[in-house]
This record gives C-alpha cells, sequence and structure tokens, in this order.
C-alpha cells in the first residue's frame, strides 16, 4: 500500500471523499510517524486531508453561490431581452408580459441573493449595481405590482396588481431606454461572464484541492505549502 501515491491521485484527479482513505489506511495509523512503510510524516497527511475537504468545501459552496448568480444575470438577460419589445406592449399579449416580468424579478432576486455569501468583491459588486437600479426605480416598480425591499434588496410581485397594471406604465418600467429593465438587463449581462469566470477558476482550485504544506505555509494553487506538489509527496512515496 503506498498512502502517498493514492492521495496525491486524489488530489491531481478531483475532489472525492477521502473516506476510502482512511479505512484502507486507517485514522491511527496516519496520526504515527513510522518511517520506512511510505507514510512517513502522516500526522501532517491527516491534517492536509481535513484541509483539503475543508477548502474543496468553501469552493464547491463558492461555486453554488455563483451558479445561483449566473443563473439569475441568465434570466434576467433574457426576460429583459423579450421585454424590450415596444410591439409586445397590448392586453392580448398580457400574460406573456407578466410570464417576463416575473422571470426579470426572479432573475434579479437570484443574484441578489447569490451575492449574500459570495466572497468575491467583483460580483458583490453586480448584486449592489442591480438593487441601486431597483432603489432609483421603486416609485414606478411599485405602481404595477412590484415592491422593493430597502433592507434586503429583493422584489417582491403582487401579482393581482400586477395583473391590472397599467400596460403602458409596463411599457415605461421594462422597455423603454434607461427603464428599470432595461438597466437591469445591462448589468445582467456584466453579472453573467464574472459570474462565468468565477465558476470556471473555483472549479479549477476545488479540482486542485488547496491544503498545507509540511513546512505549514498554505498556498492557494495546489503547490502545498512552496514545496510543490511532487516534494510534498516525496517523503510517502516508497
Amino acid at each position: 500500500m503506498n498512502f502517498g501515491m493514492d492521495y496525491y491521485n486524489l488530489l491531481t484527479n478531483g475532489i472525492r471523499s477521502t473516506n476510502p482513505l482512511l479505512t484502507k489506511y486507517g485514522v491511527e495509523k496516519l496520526r504515527k510517524t513510522n518511517s520506512g512503510n511510505g507514510i512517513q510524516k502522516s500526522s501532517g497527511a491527516l491534517n492536509t486531508i481535513n484541509n483539503s475537504k475543508a477548502y474543496g468545501s468553501l469552493y464547491k459552496l463558492g461555486i453554488q453561490n455563483n451558479s445561483k448568480m449566473l443563473d439569475g444575470a441568465m434570466k434576467a438577460d433574457n426576460a429583459g431581452r423579450q421585454l424590450s419589445n415596444n410591439n409586445i406592449y397590448s392586453e392580448k399579449n398580457r400574460d406573456y408580459l407578466n410570464d417576463n416580468a416575473k422571470n426579470l424579478v426572479n432573475g434579479y432576486n437570484d443574484i441578489v441573493e447569490g451575492a449574500m455569501s459570495n466572497s468575491d468583491y467583483n460580483l458583490r459588486y453586480r448584486a449592489t449595481v442591480m438593487k441601486g437600479i431597483a432603489a432609483g426605480h421603486s416609485n414606478e416598480l411599485e405602481e404595477i405590482g412590484i415592491k422593493y425591499n430597502p433592507g434586503s434588496g429583493k422584489l417582491t410581485v403582487d401579482e393581482d396588481k400586477l395583473e391590472s397594471a397599467d400596460i403602458t406604465s409596463m411599457q415605461k418600467v421594462f422597455a423603454t431606454n434607461g427603464s428599470f429593465g432595461q438597466n437591469v438587463r445591462a448589468s445582467a449581462a456584466v453579472t453573467q461572464k464574472a459570474a462565468s469566470a468565477q465558476i470556471m477558476n473555483q472549479s479549477r482550485l476545488a479540482a486542485l484541492t488547496t491544503g498545507y504544506g509540511m513546512n505549514g505555509r498554505y498556498n492557494s494553487f495546489g503547490g502545498l505549502g512552496g514545496f510543490g506538489l511532487t516534494s510534498f509527496f516525496g517523503n510517502w512515496f516508497v
């Protein structure tokens, strides 16, 4: 059995449960320093496993938050695009208008919610921009049944009020240049790019799994304490 090689393969092939490793080698065995059997400095190995699992979980949580923001941005962008068409504003298209208005609100809220526990400054800023847009249009939004909450920054829809809203007022809110709908759409397009970039970056880091090297130094790019991945596991290979 070769713990170093097995754990090296686990790290370089992506995030997996470390439970099989702990079962195979035994937690108590990993706590011992037993030179010559391929698991030297194994107390450090156990700490590395725990740190890797923790950081892997953080990256996965970050991916979830960013995915929520990406989904919301795509939804808001698409709804805003539909609502930008001035030709659809008539009573015969009431259901279509209401559905897209609610999709725009849902996408907006997903962006705001995804930013609440997001560690990325740029994505939090994108949500702040969104909230500023909504706050600036809160009066006209409320006229058609959409209420802005200044505490949470989220929007809620009064469906009965939206159903009976004046079509011209809806067009003003969603279709005209500088309107709530078109400003949200433009901001959503930027948010899509930022969220996609973060998801790619965090997926890469989650696959590498961060950890601490035997020298106790933290490295966020898989270098494991500045020793490099191969030298870090060198003490475990037989």
